[in-house]
């Protein structure tokens, strides 16, 4: 990065009006842009009561792009400003995001701001297009980390103000239509997670109760998420859910169970010694689950098959994980087999994909941990799990594909920003020159 690029200076897009414009020139970041190295103040100034100014310390401090302290100081060390650019500079160092505080930085970041006429929005989305690039250069050690000539010296290549204020326009405003779209997601998760809370009736004292509140949003665009909500009746019993669909309203009480009484349990089995590169079974392991089906291992030889509406939960974990008692819910025959330290539950005489929304983080198995150790949930454990399920097939059904509908639009949406994130990938790599090493 510190090298001058032998290629040619001009981006493989540009915009019409600058195809005839001269190359882009290479500066270092220092002739176009402030560079404020952090500094820490002593952890004893470190406050909750905003006293002083927020504090950012590194990546710990950054969230979605964004400053997100978590502290205040008393002690004012270095400052960045709203809208400052601020680059990681200790491991992991590169990470670009801009501020929205006027803040005490740590010794984890540097501020940028740039100079004369150039844009900060262009030399942002620069940065971020160039944020794996810091790995060449930053230094070895207990962690990594760049000192203030590394990023001072950065060589960059840059155009005219008019032609970067483009670029800079072009890529803000597929950011604004990532955001939205990212807020969309929320609000489906927030309904999912208030018809969760309120399309089951509360559990018995013996599991953790959940918080009643409904998630309410009438700004919702969502014409299936609307007619959900004109088909349900809020009801106040403990034995029927607080919000039940019309046609179920006189349909008596749901009935106390446990899962013992309602599915067949088996652990699963070790595969470690079987995996291979691509075979015909997916080993469902707790990476698996806990990672949505993302990493996957393969196998040909299925010691604890799965069969289309078991429900394959996760027993270990980490204290505090967020794996332990996920659940996923098979709907393929012959593509899943069951791992050690996952079990796989298979439903009798009830809806498998009620039970999936029932069991998956249900309070019960969240309360085995503790904190302190490793949780691993026993065979009992499991089949122990109280449960409250309606009668009527017809009632599991209405719920399960309810929820299920649910799920499939937050899929949908995060596949629509995946694509959006994409694109702009791609718009980086082509509005930008391509630097290499000579």
């Amino acid at each position: 990065m510190s090298k001058k690029n032998k290629n040619t200076l001009v981006p493989k897009l540009r915009f019409p009006e600058f195809l005839k414009k001269s190359d882009w020139e290479m500066k270092v970041l220092k002739n176009v842009s402030e560079v404020t190295m952090g500094s820490s103040p002593s952890s004893a100034t470190y406050n909750e009561n905003k006293i002083g100014l927020p504090l950012i310390q590194g990546n710990a401090d950054i969230k979605n792009r964004l400053s997100a302290p978590r502290v205040f100081t008393s002690e004012i060390t270095k400052e960045c400003q709203i809208d400052d650019i601020l680059l990681s500079v200790r491991a992991p160092v590169g990470t670009v995001a801009k501020s929205l505080h006027n803040a005490c930085i740590g010794r984890g970041i540097a501020a940028i701001r740039v100079i004369d006429k150039n844009s900060q929005e262009f030399l942002y989305q620069w940065l971020i297009s160039n944020e794996s690039s810091w790995q060449n250069i930053s230094q070895g050690g207990t962690f990594d980390a760049v000192n203030s000539d590394d990023v001072r010296n950065l060589l960059l290549p840059i155009p005219l103000p008019n032609e970067q204020q483009k670029i800079a326009a072009c890529l803000s405003s597929l950011d604004e239509v990532i955001t939205a779209e990212n807020q969309k997601l929320e609000v489906l998760k927030e309904q999912k997670k208030g018809l969760l809370q309120n399309l089951f009736p509360k559990m018995s004292e013996s599991q953790i109760k959940t918080d009643e509140k409904i998630a309410q949003n009438s700004d919702s665009s969502n014409k299936k998420i609307r007619g959900i909500s004109k088909s349900i009746k809020i009801r106040n019993s403990d034995n029927v859910p607080k919000v039940r669909f019309k046609e179920f309203e006189n349909s008596g009480d749901w009935v106390e169970t446990t899962l013992t009484q309602v599915a067949d349990y088996e652990n699963g089995k070790a595969h470690e010694q079987d995996i291979v590169n691509d075979g015909q079974f997916i080993v469902v392991n707790s990476k698996f689950i806990s990672q949505d089906g993302e990493v996957k291992k393969f196998t040909n030889t299925a010691f604890l098959p799965a069969t289309k509406g078991d429900i394959l939960m996760v027993l270990s974990d980490i204290p505090n994980g967020r794996a332990i008692a996920k659940c996923f819910l098979v709907e393929e025959e012959n593509r899943y087999t069951v791992n050690q330290r996952i079990c796989r539950i298979t439903p009798r005489n009830v809806n498998s994909t009620i039970l999936y929304y029932l069991l998956n983080r249900n309070p019960y198995f969240l309360a085995f941990d503790d904190g302190v150790k490793q949780t691993n949930l026993r065979k009992e454990d499991v089949l122990n799990c109280s449960l409250m399920i309606p009668e009527d097939p017809k009632e599991q059904e209405k719920i399960a594909s309810t929820l299920s509908s649910i799920d499939e639009l937050i899929i949908a949406q995060g596949q629509k920003i995946e694509a959006l994130q994409l694109h702009k990938k791609g718009l980086l790599q082509g509005l930008f020159p391509q630097l290499s090493e000579p």
